[in-house]
């Protein structure tokens, strides 16, 4: 089970920039996640058609990119999150930095929330799972999720320009000579972001 299952929609996109995005979230900080590219990958079959005249040559060439990839699944129904703890929502659009997602899991955990919505235009969306199947056991008729996931579980939107500095939190614990220089770094920075803020 990974921590973060990214579902990345691939219909009518182009191979380049669908591998952009995958390689992108394969590569990065966050280790433990699994993509799923949702796309018709029913409609391939093994037909011999002359590449020009191939309607779905990028589909294939997706499907064969990442057929042996052991962290890549096709999909071609919306993924449900659970049991992973999250599920991000990545439009092939975003290339992601290398510590984008983890950076957004710490987001989420530092301020409880149950949903990051990072961008305007294509946003991606990490969802809390338990907050997920919170929002949908008091979901109104026609309250979409997100609406839904903020009123009982918290929404935080992010820019995806902003830097991706973790969290401070405002309180360590103290358990050996590790522990003890890390809450003294700690500490140092708080000290200085005070004198700033004055």
């Amino acid at each position: 089970m990974p921590l973060v299952e990214v579902v990345i929609p691939v219909g009518g996109e182009p191979l380049e920039r669908v591998r952009a995005a995958t390689d992108a979230v394969l590569r990065g900080t966050e280790a433990d996640v699994r993509v799923n590219l949702l796309g018709p990958w029913e409609e391939l079959d093994d037909a011999r058609v002359p590449p020009l005249a191939d309607p779905r040559l990028d589909l294939r060439l997706i499907a064969a990119t990442y057929r042996g990839e052991p962290r890549v699944r096709l999909v071609t129904e919306p993924v449900a999150a659970f049991p992973a703890p999250f599920l991000l929502e990545l439009p092939a659009a975003h290339q992601l930095a290398r510590d984008r997602i983890r950076h957004l899991v710490e987001l989420a955990d530092h301020h409880q929330v149950g949903l990051i919505r990072a961008g305007t235009t294509e946003p991606l969306l990490l969802w809390r799972t338990a907050a997920v199947r919170r929002a949908e056991l008091v979901r109104a008729p026609g309250e979409s999720l997100e609406d839904a996931v903020a009123a009982v579980h918290g929404r935080r939107d992010e820019s995806l320009t902003t830097g991706r500095r973790r969290p401070t939190p405002s309180t360590a614990e103290v358990g050996g000579v590790r522990s003890l220089l890390r809450a003294a770094v700690m500490v140092g920075r708080l000290g200085l972001r005070r004198m700033t803020v004055r």
